[in-house]
């Protein structure tokens, strides 16, 4: 399955982190996906995906991160294993 590229996975989640202390941030500012927050970005995205009259457009951008993430930690997980 083809996902996002992690550079447009950073402006998305710019566009989307809900402060200074969110994971989401931590992310975009650092390029480093924690394993420990996974289950926190993919919550904070979908906070903002519930969010009343959001465009279509922008819930699909965020399904996008979230796939990516999702993408990613499995990548990690199997990664382990080996």
């Amino acid at each position: 399955m083809n996902t996002i590229s992690l550079k447009t996975a950073i402006v998305i989640a710019r566009d989307w982190h809900g402060g200074q202390w969110s994971a989401l941030y931590s992310f975009a500012s650092s390029a480093v996906i924690r394993n420990d927050n996974i289950n926190i970005y993919l919550s904070e995205i979908e906070n903002n995906i519930s969010i009343k009259d959001i465009k279509k457009t922008e819930i699909e951008r965020l399904e996008k991160l979230k796939r990516f993430f999702i993408i990613k930690s499995r990548r990690s997980i199997s990664q382990n294993k080996h």
